[in-house]
């Protein structure tokens, strides 16, 4: 039936001066119009809508009036505003209105938009938060697969709005929501930093993945599409890596996982809750908890050592070195942090095998530190 409407010469095109067209979703219609001055503006606004509800008369269809609505999109900061009819009833000019999940703001930003969806993206992130425990739960398999519900509602539409993140305001507003179900994929402590989490839990940022879905919609009709699209995942790969590098938090897990691609793209092994406290060093080490509040001193109880943090629980502390020694003869490498997650991803027994090490370690040092809380 819209085909028709499609069809309806609206007027008003005259190169360089002005412009009309109709964009037919559904049930909703837009006239989006251009126009050299305001008179010329308002000239052809009101003449396209004219022709639409002449049509609409002809199909025996309707036009709500009042459920119109018109915005001025420019970058002008003081023009004479136009008075737009239809059928003599005046339609109110918004400064912001939402137009197929899309906030169009009056400025020719997006600022709104990436606001509005982040709120929701957050909601839906703090939501999702309550069934995924940092112990117990679903594994991180099933908490990736449900954090794209997130992803979802975060980055919609983004082809039309990744332009406004070249704003570090905008890039910060939708990395808020994916933080937060990072941190639960990851089974992570709140205090771990932005950056460090994405690595952690194999969460390409957001604003990257904007980008992706931006040139990925470029090249949609592209006879080479498969091979373009690998192209850009690898640009955006390479793309986080830069900024990993130049990252200034999140150096602990760098000193792990300085290969966010390698990480990223690995075929087996999943973190946990205990895992995760080693590779960002938020744990169960008597240095964070003492920076936690929770203690008034950072040394080792086990062995005195002055700082007490991950380096000095999994890779030096005298108490696991038996433990430790064994984990080693069956890797055939001394155990430090710069090849411990290369080691880990070597096999599927090696991550078996060091996980068992990490989570005896940890569990005994948390039961043990409770049980001297309660004292």
């Amino acid at each position: 039936m819209y085909d028709g409407l499609l069809q309806v010469r609206t007027g008003g095109n005259q190169l360089g001066i002005s412009s009309s067209t109709l964009v037919v979703f559904a049930d909703d219609v837009a006239v989006v119009t251009t126009g050299h001055t305001t008179r010329i503006l308002e000239d052809v606004t009101n003449n396209a809508p004219a022709a639409v509800t002449e049509w609409m008369d002809r199909a025996e269809l309707s036009l709500s009036v009042e459920k119109t609505e018109a915005i001025i999109l420019t970058n002008k900061r003081g023009y004479e505003r136009p008075d737009f009819r239809i059928r003599g009833t005046s339609i109110e000019i918004k400064d912001q209105i939402r137009y197929l999940g899309i906030e169009l703001h009056r400025v020719l930003g997006f600022r709104a938009h990436i606001e509005a969806a982040a709120s929701k993206a957050l909601s839906t992130s703090q939501a999702l938060s309550k069934i995924m425990p940092n112990v117990g739960g679903s594994g991180q398999q099933k908490r990736r697969l449900m954090s794209t519900v997130v992803l979802s509602k975060l980055l919609y539409a983004a082809p039309i709005w990744s332009v406004a993140l070249v704003f570090d305001r905008n890039i910060q507003s939708i990395l808020r929501p994916q933080r937060t179900i990072a941190l639960r994929t990851a089974m992570a402590y709140r205090t771990v930093s932005t950056a460090a989490i994405m690595v952690v839990a194999g969460v390409v940022p957001a604003h990257l993945l904007a980008w992706e879905r931006t040139e990925r919609y470029e090249i949609r009709r592209d006879p080479n599409k498969a091979a373009l699209e690998k192209e850009i995942r690898e640009e955006v790969l390479k793309k986080w890596q830069i900024e990993w590098d130049k990252e200034v938090t999140g150096r602990w897990t760098w000193r792990f996982i300085r290969d966010a691609k390698s990480w990223f793209n690995r075929r087996s092994g999943a973190v946990d809750f205990h895992l995760t406290q080693v590779l960002t060093g938020h744990g169960c080490f008597r240095q964070y908890l003492k920076r936690m509040g929770k203690l008034d001193v950072s040394s080792c109880i086990d062995c005195q050592a002055v700082i007490d943090d991950a380096e000095h629980a999994i890779f030096v502390c005298d108490r696991w070195w038996r433990d430790r020694r064994t984990l080693e003869a069956t890797l055939g490498q001394c155990l430090r942090p710069e090849n411990f997650v290369e080691l880990m991803m070597g096999s599927p027994d090696n991550w078996k095998v060091i996980s068992k090490f990490i989570n005896n370690l940890l569990s005994t040092r948390e039961e043990e530190e409770r049980i001297r809380q309660r004292r």
